[in-house]
């Protein structure tokens, strides 16, 4: 597909991680500065952003206060089946693996801080309301997508169809066998990046469900999500 679409994919290491250099400052608005990586790199005018679980928040930042452009992709790790479905724990058989998050590593000062502050800016307060966005791609020119497998034990379905009900907006997918790590499922990144750029539909990804909210007026988990959008930088 990659080579049939002529995909061309970018991936950079957020601050504290990999070789970027740590930013004790780090907030969510911070997380907008993707908008000057791809001013830097020369991405051109037309790209696409994707962000999964903790990286999520910075696609929330980018909706926020950069103009029509982006989304994101990130994901959380291990094999605790307190925290992942049968498929999530397949799927890591065969994963690659996360270096950063070994027993060994965690323990090292730097990796901890990096952890603590990226967690600090995601459940901290945020200077605005998720809730109040008003669609970016109003022209119908792109479109704001979240994935959410059904099963997913660290962001509850409920969250993301809530969301989805007050920004009606964003495409939501959900698929029904799908845990937190739904992005490793073989087939699946294909099924979610043809959506994202094809505007292909599967309807067994539909929610089909009656929708049902806890009783609680604050959303800490919609960083979470898997969050797909356009960017076009005019």
């Amino acid at each position: 597909m990659i080579d049939e679409l002529g995909i061309y994919f970018l991936l950079y290491d957020r601050a504290g991680y990999g070789e970027s250099d740590p930013n004790p400052n780090r907030s969510v608005k911070s997380e907008a500065h993707i908008e000057e990586l791809a001013d830097q790199l020369q991405l051109g005018s037309k790209f696409y952003v994707i962000g999964v679980s903790m990286g999520s928040y910075s696609t929330w930042s980018c909706l926020k206060y950069i103009p029509p452009e982006m989304a994101p992709f990130n994901f959380c790790h291990g094999k605790n089946p307190v925290f992942f479905n049968t498929r999530d724990i397949d799927a890591l058989k065969t994963a690659p693996g996360f270096p950063m998050h070994t027993k060994d590593k965690l323990r090292q000062k730097g990796v901890f801080d990096t952890l603590h502050n990226d967690f600090k800016a995601a459940f901290s307060h945020w200077d605005f309301d998720p809730m109040d966005l008003s669609n970016p791609f109003s022209q119908n020119q792109s479109a704001v997508h979240i994935w959410q497998g059904y099963e997913d034990k660290v962001v509850p379905f409920q969250l993301q169809r809530y969301i989805s009900l007050k920004l009606p907006w964003i495409q939501y997918h959900e698929v029904p066998d799908g845990g937190h790590l739904i992005i490793h499922y073989a087939g699946l990144c294909e099924t979610i990046l043809r959506a994202l750029l094809l505007g292909e539909e599967l309807l067994r990804y539909k929610p089909i469900t009656a929708y049902h909210f806890p009783k609680a007026e604050k959303l800490a988990s919609i960083h979470s999500s898997y969050m797909l959008f356009h960017c076009n930088a005019e």
